[in-house]
């Protein structure tokens, strides 16, 4: 895949909309210029996890780049081992405990991506200090997929944390493909979403305009690692 971090970043919830309406989601999507992909599932085990894994990559053509999700607890490790059995482009470390970076960058390797959830810009800030490639920060506006814990962020808050951050940030939470345009004035390197895609009528078709609307960015800065 291009060396240069995707504008666009779709966050799986398989649990919600269902295995097959996902994979064909992504599909599609994926035509439009989809390709990186977080599997998320959080209540799954490994192996039904990894079984979804297996058929996504089986049912894309388009080259795509998977990061699997592996939130603090038991399930840490043996996703970190999936990652590795699948070939995976890397792991999303699940907000609330930033050392968890650097346990995985141990694991995983330098060539790895890892990035995580935050929820404050002084979290991510934490996050890139033990290692993160990414961060996403969340909720910029009001999900759109889930009840949210926390005060949507805006985007003046965005562009502040984007202005002195360490690396990348992925804007997330109640994102349409029409915010692409001020996410990226924003200086975020793009926007993580679910609703967007999933409940799109035509994801290759919002995939296409999201991506679209997205100018050359700097590759000093966004570039994936290895």
């Amino acid at each position: 895949m291009s060396s240069q971090l995707p504008p666009l970043y779709l966050i799986s919830d398989a649990e919600r909309v269902g295995e097959d309406r996902l994979l064909k989601t992504i599909q599609q999507a994926c035509r439009g210029g989809l390709n990186l992909v977080q599997l998320r599932e959080p209540t799954w085990n490994v192996e039904r996890l990894e079984s979804l894994a297996l058929r996504l990559l089986e049912q894309v053509e388009q080259e795509l780049a998977l990061v699997v999700n592996c939130h603090p607890g038991t399930d840490f490790s043996p996703r970190l081992e999936l990652v590795e059995r699948l070939g995976a482009r890397g792991v999303h470390v699940g907000g609330g405990e930033t050392g968890c970076v650097e346990e995985a960058r141990k694991i995983l390797g330098e060539a790895a991506v890892v990035g995580y959830s935050a929820h404050s810009p002084g979290e991510a800030a934490r996050a890139f200090a033990c290692g993160a490639n990414y961060v996403s920060l969340s909720p910029v506006f009001t999900p759109l997929s889930k009840q949210g814990d926390f005060e949507p962020l805006g985007l003046e808050q965005l562009s502040e944390a984007c202005s002195f951050l360490d690396g990348p940030v992925y804007a997330l939470g109640g994102i349409r493909v029409d915010m692409a345009s001020s996410i990226r004035l924003a200086g975020a390197a793009g926007a993580a979403v679910v609703s967007a895609l999933l409940e799109a009528e035509d994801p290759a078709a919002a995939a296409e305009a999201f991506t679209g609307q997205w100018e050359e960015r700097s590759p000093a800065s966004l570039s994936w690692p290895g």
